[in-house]
């Protein structure tokens, strides 16, 4: 038999472009999930509490401080701000104009207040902390500098950024700022809008 030819030809970079929406919609839809179990669910929010309540006693020693330290705000406004100028600083040596424009964009993510309802008495503190505002600076601003660097520095700026972004999430839960929810969900924002 003959080969059949694909009547719609392919192009790499339209499929490359669909799989990074529908991976974007799922994380989003992700984090709309996580809100729900974690805010809106009487078990959810049980178990944020007990969270919230024992996470800094149940860190290791040696982490303790580590976690500590991305406990201050400044610190991590200051780290995100330097990589967020060390990725645009890059882009513009790269003379990567289109790619300057859209972490422009993806920088001015805004902090969405999402509504707290009140299933059970709660140990922690009742406000609204949903996203954390923290995580999702710490993790655009390792995404935006990944988007920048050469693929050479790709893996080291990944590594860096991860543990960058961690140490943040877990600071804001030690520190009794923010719930895990809150932090999952600034996660999968960053994520699903990168």
């Amino acid at each position: 038999g003959l080969a059949r030819a694909d009547p719609l030809p392919r192009h790499p970079r339209v499929s490359s472009i669909v799989l990074c929406v529908v991976f974007g919609l799922l994380m989003l839809a992700a984090s709309a999930g996580v809100w729900w179990l974690g805010v809106r669910t009487m078990d959810g929010q049980s178990y944020e509490d007990i969270v919230w309540s024992k996470f800094d006693a149940a860190l290791p020693g040696w982490l303790a401080p580590v976690v500590h330290v991305f406990a201050i705000s400044a610190v991590v406004i200051t780290v995100s701000v330097i990589m967020g100028a060390i990725a645009f600083a890059v882009l513009i040596v790269r003379k990567r104009w289109l790619s300057i424009a859209q972490l422009a964009v993806f920088g001015g993510l805004l902090k969405p207040l999402l509504p707290r309802p009140y299933l059970i008495n709660l140990e922690s503190n009742p406000n609204n902390s949903a996203p954390s505002g923290h995580v999702i600076l710490a993790a655009a601003a390792s995404v935006m500098l990944l988007c920048a660097v050469p693929r050479v520095l790709r893996a080291l700026v990944a590594v860096i950024g991860w543990a960058y972004t961690v140490l943040v999430g877990l600071s804001v839960i030690a520190a009794q700022w923010h719930r895990p929810t809150d932090v999952i969900m600034a996660l999968l924002i960053v994520g699903g809008l990168a």
